[in-house]
């Protein structure tokens, strides 16, 4: 603006726009790790959980690196020694961990896969429990059942074993089946809440312990003399009153008119050994009065006591030498619970007599009682942590033992107890309590029993526990209204103590025991407690259905139970390395459908299949002569080669004389073979987490194809079906709802699901290649479906995924969406050795795509070295790692002592000073690393094959040796130096360009634009990138038409610096006095 009046104004123009210095080399790392490693402080690295996988970090320091992913983990085997190539080696995290030591920033990015769960096993992955699970571990450590039977000897208990039934197809019901045990054996039956104990009696039926079956099978008199040959017709006894009389002259008949004189609660047999065993229960009346059943047997020895004729009881054998007398009484069998201090006294001198077979439950853990394994799980320890669990007859027996003095209001919520004899019919039945109310027990009823018109004399008694006593007590309140709150002033009037009733704020009626015990409820006339909603309310258990309600702090426990610890299915997406090679289910299709392969009687080649070997294909290291049963071979039998796991798998076929190779490429052929998941079982309902594997022998004669099975209609008559689903050597992911297809009526959805992959020529991916393939699978869905990889936030210049030629492609493919920015470091494969190198970079293999087989792509921005060299891991250990892992830091090296145009080679910045040796993994010779120097010879040959050459130079060391490209073609851009140039000044000159846009398109912004170009590139001249250069920006290239459409164009010639690769000294030899001149 003009000056107005006399004045002084200053302007100041800003034309010192330069381009900032760029920061030093970045990498960008593509890996995969475990998940949910632990860090040096023992917790979970915070970069390794589900929900960070496929993001992207930057990470500034090896202790940053260590503390996010975890420590770095290379396998090792039971030695101590690491494996070399192990699939599970984390040589990205290796390499980002030494780049690191030679920069302060990384960009890390982990893939989807969690390499842990690509450790082989045969065990099937499962899920790991939910928190507070409790579990009654029923195995034979887990828990003691405390069953001892008074024994034979009239002196003693023995201890007996169940066995533990925990499948339902073991029973009928709650009862066990009869073709479950021997007669004697008892069983306890968890698949039921109240673990029943059975004994299987003679008869081999199952009978709960302690019930009228039961007492009917354990004899209360065994008779002394088998085969009495003294019987005679008319003798006679009496049984609790009722005389028998002899119908015929054996045990048998005698049995017999024991069991026709219909007496209550008796009954007899004749055992295998000719002795009459008399049997008694709870229904027997010794005194002949069947009302006044006790529970005793009276024997009368006949001819005495009014009984006429002559005697049988004594030729029978049922008195010994402590009967006196004519008359005896004996109990029958029973059942008592009592701690190891009360031990029953059962002996014939006591006063309590029982027969052999009474049982004994030892209700104390201690002198080797009942102890019940209960457990529950944590997720802080992730294991199962005991719980105790003593036995007691009741809430009320517990509550006092537990809280003696508060009557349960300090007893901690979650406490446990197992309540014997549930049933209150003195049988052996235990159920696992749960302390589940804190403090004050208060049960309430609905808001419309608040409401609710009640009858007049209506009644019910209220039982209370007492604090500090076993004892309880009671009240019968009998309704002197028709409300609530009557009912409330009824229940308070009896003045039971702690018992308080109220009406809640929307009405309802509430039952309060204010010391945190119990409150039992027993109808008179009517039900006004379910009126109130009372019986049906939280905490409330029903005794009596309709009659008695318990309102208690404890409820039934909630709980699994297993011999074994118990787990969930595995998440969605987890993988199994199934690592046997000797499983393989094998179907075949005869134009109609797939068959299971014993199935088909007149294949495509007119082989009878079911004949061939009943176990499957023949497992063997050598050509068989004999099937697996040591019979003859017939045509149609398979063979796989086991002695060729790195090719698995070598299927042959018997044709009757010959073993023929089954062509694992050949999917269209009548003797072609097609890999695919078909079926896990013989049937869709058959739990492919917890249920038993299926073995390979059912699958051979079942034609079962789960829903997701490949169509036979698309393959030739006599095609294989190799079942990828059940056989194993590969890698199976879980999925949840693989076979939940519309319309199908498969009850069992989940299923593993095969994901290691085919190749492209149909042939699978098997053992360490299905290891491989999966995590290479993972890495490329990382990188390609990455959005943020492409963001110009992300400021990278070199790309890496060390150890995986696989994704050179696809880091190619990322550097070209990010414009050609970077520069990428390529690996060559472990194992290749100076013999197979070539044939693997000239692609002799014509393999489709990079990897194991032969190197594919070309790019004037990837470089690729050989060989492999010897690291360190964090402990110290030597390590074999991929080129890449020493040329990401000899690159960052000598980007920080130089610039990216100089090369990364030779002496002076192509030192390699993280790995000690150079060499590969000899596959033939247990994974061994075998280091070499690389020759000249070999060195000539990978630089003509543009493939860096790594070597030792004497008196120097490990050196990167070259720095070619793999560009097409042959341009400046087939060197390292040029092309990472290249990759600079695109992403400086953009830069430079971005503060002109929206600037007027006129001489005077492109002469700014000049200028500003021109300093770059001045720069680069003085550091010794560019011989020269020419940048245009005027009219001759900025046309009307141009200009009219928004457009500046600024053209820019350069003469790269070119690196000293090949040095030639010639050395003259001149006479003496001859002139020394160079020509």
């Amino acid at each position: 603006m003009a000056l107005i009046s006399p004045g002084v104004q200053v302007t100041v123009s800003d034309e010192s726009q330069y381009t900032p210095t760029a920061a030093g080399s970045i990498a960008y790392v593509l890996l995969a790790t475990a998940q949910d490693k632990k860090n040096p402080a023992g917790g979970t690295a915070a970069y390794t959980t589900q929900a960070t996988a496929d993001e992207i970090y930057t990470i500034t320091s090896q202790r940053d690196l260590v503390s996010k992913y975890g420590n770095i983990e290379f396998k090792t085997d039971t030695a101590g020694n690491p494996i070399n190539g192990d699939e599970q080696n984390e040589y990205g995290l290796l390499a980002a961990y030494s780049a690191l030591g030679v920069s302060n920033q990384v960009y890390v990015q982990r893939a989807n896969v969690n390499l842990d769960e690509l450790g082989g096993t045969t065990v099937r992955p499962t899920g790991t429990p939910a928190n507070d699970t409790y579990w009654l571990d029923v195995s034979a450590t887990g828990t003691d059942w405390g069953i001892y039977e008074w024994g034979a000897d009239g002196n003693t208990f023995v201890k007996q074993t169940p066995t533990v039934i925990t499948s339902t197809d073991d029973v009928s019901g709650t009862v066990p089946l009869t073709s479950v045990g021997a007669i004697g054996d008892y069983a306890v039956v968890t698949t039921s809440t109240s673990n029943p104990i059975y004994k299987k009696r003679y008869d081999n039926s199952w009978n709960l312990v302690g019930s009228l079956g039961w007492q009917d099978g354990v004899p209360t008199i065994t008779g002394l003399i088998a085969n009495p040959a003294n019987l005679a017709i008319g003798q006679k006894m009496r049984i609790n009153g009722t005389n028998v009389t002899m119908s015929g002259t054996t045990v048998t008949t005698a049995a017999a008119d024991i069991v026709g004189a219909s007496i209550q609660g008796v009954s007899a047999r004749a055992n295998s050994s000719g002795q009459l065993e008399l049997f008694g229960d709870d229904n027997s009346a010794s005194s002949g009065n069947i009302v006044l059943k006790d529970g005793n047997v009276k024997i009368e020895i006949g001819g005495t006591n009014g009984i006429g004729g002559v005697d049988c009881s004594l030729k029978l054998g049922l008195w010994d030498s402590f009967d006196t007398g004519n008359t005896k009484i004996v109990a029958v069998p029973t059942v008592s619970f009592d701690t190891y201090a009360s031990v029953p006294a059962w002996k014939q001198s006591d006063t309590d007599t029982h027969p052999a077979g009474s049982v004994w439950l030892k209700t104390s853990s201690t002198g080797d009682g009942a102890d019940y394994g209960t457990k529950i799980y944590s997720t802080i320890t992730s294991s199962f942590i005991d719980v105790a669990s003593p036995l007691y007859s009741s809430d009320n027996a517990a509550i006092y033992a537990l809280s003696p003095v508060a009557g349960g209001s300090d007893l901690a919520v979650g406490s446990l107890y197992v309540r014997y004899d549930t049933t209150e019919a003195n049988d052996l039945t235990a159920q696992v309590y749960r302390k589940a109310v804190e403090g004050t027990l208060k049960i309430t009823g609905t808001a419309a029993g608040g409401s609710a018109s009640y009858s007049i004399n209506d009644s019910f008694t209220l039982e209370v526990s007492v604090p500090a006593t076993t004892t309880t007590q009671s009240a019968t309140v009998t309704l002197t209204g028709t409300t609530a709150t009557t009912l409330v002033t009824d229940v308070l009037s009896k003045g039971l103590p702690n018992l308080v009733a109220a009406i809640e704020s929307d009405g309802a009626i509430s039952f309060s025991h204010l010391a945190g015990g119990t409150i039992k409820m027993t109808y008179g006339t009517g039900t006004p407690l379910t009126t109130a909603g009372l019986s049906t309310a939280t905490n409330v258990q029903i005794v009596s259905a309709g009659s008695v309600f318990l309102a208690s702090p404890f409820k039934a426990l909630v709980y699994t139970f297993s011999s074994t610890e118990p787990f969930t299915n595995p998440n969605d997406g987890t993988l199994w390395y199934y690592n046997t090679a000797l499983e393989v289910d094998i179907l075949i299709s005869d134009g109609t459908a797939w068959k299971g392969y014993r199935n088909v009687t007149n294949d495509a080649r007119g082989f009878n299949l079911s004949n061939t070997d009943a176990n499957g294909p023949i497992l063997s290291a050598t050509k068989p002569t004999l099937n697996s049963s040591d019979g003859q071979l017939v045509a149609g039998d398979l063979w796989l080669d086991t002695s060729d796991l790195e090719n698995y798998p070598q299927l042959y076929r018997y044709n009757g004389t010959i073993w023929s190779l089954i062509d694992n490429t050949d999917q269209v052929s009548t003797d072609g073979i097609l890999f695919a998941d078909a079926r896990w079982a013989t049937n869709g309902n058959v739990n492919p987490v917890t249920a038993d594997i299926p073995t390979i022998t059912s699958l051979l004669t079942s034609d079962y194809l789960d829903v997701d099975a490949p169509s036979y209609a698309l393959y030739a008559r006599g095609t294989l079906l190799f079942n990828t689903r059940r056989s194993g050597y590969n890698v199976k992911k879980f999925e949840s709802t693989a076979l939940a297809l519309s319309g199908d009526n498969v009850q069992q959805k989940a299923a593993w699901v095969s994901s290691s992959g085919l190749d492209t020529d149909g042939s699978p991916y098997m053992g360490h290649k299905a290891q491989r393939n999966t995590v290479v699978e993972a890495l490329k869905a990382t990188i390609e479906g990455s959005t943020a990889l492409r963001e110009e936030q992300q400021q990278f210049n070199i790309i890496v995924c060390p150890g995986y030629p696989e994704l050179i492609q696809n880091m190619i493919t990322l550097n070209n969406d990010r414009k050609q920015t970077s520069f990428i470091i390529g690996d060559s494969p472990l194992d290749k050795t100076p013999s197979t190198i070539g044939p693997w970079i000239k692609n002799d293999a014509l393999a489709t795509n990079n990897g194991e087989n032969g190197l594919v792509s070309n790019s004037e921005y990837l470089g690729v070295y050989y060989p492999s060299g010897l690291g360190t891991d964090l402990a110290g250990e030597s390590v074999v790692c991929p080129p890449s892992y020493m040329m990401l830091r000899t690159m960052i090296r000598s980007d920080n002592v130089s610039y990216p145009w100089f090369a990364p080679a030779g002496v002076r910045r192509g030192l390699i000073d993280n790995a000690t040796s150079i060499g590969y993994i000899d596959v033939n010779d247990a994974n061994l690393f075998k280091s070499i120097g690389v020759t000249v010879g070999l060195r000539d040959v990978l630089y003509t094959d543009r493939v860096n050459p790594l070597t030792v130079l004497p008196g120097v060391g490990l050196v990167a040796y070259g720095q070619k490209t793999r560009a097409a073609s042959t341009t400046a851009l087939d060197r390292i130096n040029v092309s990472r140039l290249t990759a600079y000044l695109r992403l400086t000159l953009d830069k430079v360009a971005r503060p002109f846009i929206f600037e007027p398109n006129d001489t005077i912004t492109r002469s700014q634009v000049q200028v500003a170009f021109e300093s770059v590139l001045n720069d680069l001249v003085a550091k010794r990138g560019l011989y020269d250069y020419l940048v245009v920006c005027d009219t001759s290239n900025n046309t009307p038409d141009r200009i009219d459409r928004n457009e500046l164009f600024v053209d820019i010639a350069i003469k790269p610096v070119k690196a000293i690769e090949f040095v030639y000294i010639p050395v003259r030899i001149v006479n003496t006095g001859a002139d020394l001149t160079i020509t």
